[in-house]
């Protein structure tokens, strides 16, 4: 709700094809027919836009979405810009393994444009120590956003990111592999500054 008036102006969603929608809930009376305007019993004018699309990533490609992402306020105006943050992995079924791809921390920049973020808009910053190389300054211009891959190849999110003075925070679960029956695994979490 950009501007307090009790309305939802913006919703986001994730799908298990790796794409984050925004629909652009704001009325709009000059369109035709109005946007928001229920004719017929029909809401006319929402039509849903890619902010980002994973599945024509090039190294990491099966990402899908299954919990809710988060937004950050960034700067104001009319439409504010806001931070879209979210994680990847099969939350319906945590203990399967393996992965057809490691999962992402994603961090996406909606300026309210009508650009479809792919993987390259983004910046690695994926640490040492993962089954992954280390992301390096490139290759996305740091204005977009980030993304970072998981540790493991079978971590998962399970989470929400939470957002705290600057700080973006998410839970993953990674299900023991020598024991695919069990519940039994490891919990991360992963935290970048932000700003």
């Amino acid at each position: 709700d950009f501007n307090d008036d009790g309305y939802l102006d913006v919703v986001y969603i994730g799908d298990v094809n790796g794409r984050m929608w925004r629909l652009d809930l704001t009325a709009d009376n000059a369109s035709t027919p109005k946007k928001g305007e229920l004719v017929a019993g029909a809401i006319q004018g929402w039509q849903p836009f890619m902010l980002y699309d994973a599945s024509t990533a090039t190294t990491q490609p099966n990402q899908p979405i299954y919990l809710e992402p988060s937004l950050i306020y960034i700067n104001g105006g009319p439409r504010p810009t806001l931070g879209v943050a979210f994680g990847t992995g099969d939350r319906a079924n945590l203990l399967k393994v393996p992965n057809p791809s490691v999962n992402r921390f994603f961090y996406v920049v909606d300026n309210g444009s009508s650009t479809t973020f792919h993987e390259a808009d983004l910046r690695n910053i994926t640490p040492s120590g993962g089954v992954t190389p280390v992301g390096t300054p490139g290759p996305g211009p740091l204005g977009n956003g980030f993304y970072l891959d998981f540790a493991s190849q079978n971590e998962k999110t399970v989470s929400s990111v939470f957002s705290t003075q600057g700080f973006l925070s998410l839970l993953t679960f990674t299900p023991d592999s020598n024991n695919p029956c069990a519940t039994e695994g490891r919990s991360y979490r992963y935290r970048f500054f932000f700003l």
